[in-house]
Order: C-alpha cells, then sequence, then structure tokens
C-alpha cells in the first residue's frame, strides 16, 4: 500500500455540523471568543492544496480528495493515499472530483481521468472500475463526477455523457423510464428518479 503518514501535534479540529450547532445556542457575544479557526495546508502534511471534497465517515475520520491523493485525517495527522503504478491494489488516478460513504461503510471515489474507485478502509486496498470499450456493462468514461446512493442502497455514477447505475455485473445506462430528470451541468449531475426509489436529499434533486 502506497501511503505516507505525517504528524500534525495538538492540533484542534472543529467540525462544521458542531459548529453550527453551537452557534445556534450561544449568544453572538460569546461567539467570539469561544471558537477558533485552524489553517490545513500542505505544511500540515495534506497532499494537496486543491480539495475538491471532503466527507466525514461513520467512525468520524475526514477524507480529504485532493488532485493529489486521498487524505485520512484523525484529528492530529494525516494519512495520505497515491498512486502506484506497480501496485494494483492502490488508487488509479490521483485527482479525486468527490468522495461518498456507502452504507456498508465502503468509501468510493470519483476521479478525473482513473474511473471509479471503491476503498475497503478495513483491508486498505482499492478497487477501481475503467472504461472498456469492449465491455458494454463497463463504465461509460473514465472522468466521473459525481456519485450518489438511493434509499435502496444503489450507487448512481454521473459522468459528463451518461448516468449510470451500478449493479453487480457492472454498471448500466439509466434509461429515461427511469429518470424524471437528468441533466449534467457545470460539473454536477442531477437526477430525479420516479420508479420509487429517490436519491438522498443533498441537492440533487429540487
Amino acid at each position: 500500500m502506497e501511503n505516507k503518514k505525517y504528524r500534525m501535534a495538538g492540533m484542534v479540529f472543529v467540525l462544521p455540523s458542531l459548529l453550527i450547532l453551537c452557534l445556534g445556542q450561544t449568544p453572538v457575544a460569546a461567539q467570539q471568543n469561544k471558537f477558533r479557526f485552524d489553517r490545513i495546508s500542505v505544511e500540515h502534511g495534506l497532499s494537496h492544496s486543491m480539495v475538491y471534497t471532503i466527507v466525514q465517515d461513520h467512525k468520524g475520520f475526514l477524507w480529504f480528495g485532493t488532485q493529489r491523493g486521498l487524505n485520512k485525517f484523525d484529528g492530529y495527522s494525516f494519512t495520505v493515499y497515491e498512486n502506484n503504478p506497480l501496485d494494483k491494489n492502490t488508487l488509479s488516478d490521483n485527482d479525486i472530483s468527490q468522495l461518498y460513504e456507502d452504507k456498508q461503510g465502503m468509501l468510493w471515489l470519483a476521479t478525473w481521468g482513473g474511473g471509479l474507485n471503491k476503498f475497503d478502509p478495513y483491508s486498505e486496498k482499492f478497487t477501481y472500475y475503467l472504461h472498456d470499450p469492449n465491455d458494454p456493462n463497463s463504465l461509460s468514461d473514465n472522468h466521473i463526477q459525481t456519485i450518489f446512493e438511493d434509499h435502496s442502497g444503489q450507487l448512481w455514477i454521473g459522468s459528463p455523457h451518461a448516468f449510470l447505475l451500478a449493479n453487480d455485473a457492472g454498471f448500466d445506462q439509466a434509461q429515461d423510464q427511469l429518470l424524471g430528470k437528468v441533466g449534467v451541468a457545470l460539473g454536477v449531475a442531477k437526477a430525479c428518479v420516479s420508479s420509487g426509489s429517490h436519491i438522498k436529499n443533498q441537492g440533487a434533486c429540487g
């Protein structure tokens, strides 16, 4: 496994959700003295200053998708996962556009040029899925923009040219009868499902 460990001593990270909750219950005068923001940068171990996506997993770890690899942050230290061409269990590409944790605790990574990756946090191994022109069940594009999960646990994969439905055999392009609306604009894929399985309310449907 190609990863690097960095140490950041004495770092306190205030989660946005916790901050919002506290701000709603704390007088304005007290807010100015209670909260302090610390800047996280490459000097602290972040692999790249360009961060495209952040997700917090069910254990509380923060994951950062950057232009140069996946970063795991435990509140004190960073672990960085990068592509190693000699190891098939590493990232397929370092340019990460979105992260998503599914109901099984697997971390899915949309990459810009390296297809779709699935990271198992228990084994710390990556499985990647790429476009294969000879396989109709493969990804339609290696440039992935977005990942959503509906209420049944079905994964939806958005690329510049198609909206895909993940299944055990591979990936199917979403059919018109399944979708009330599909659009890809400004790098964001949006879909409203009319078959009874609705994508989680994360701004995808409006």
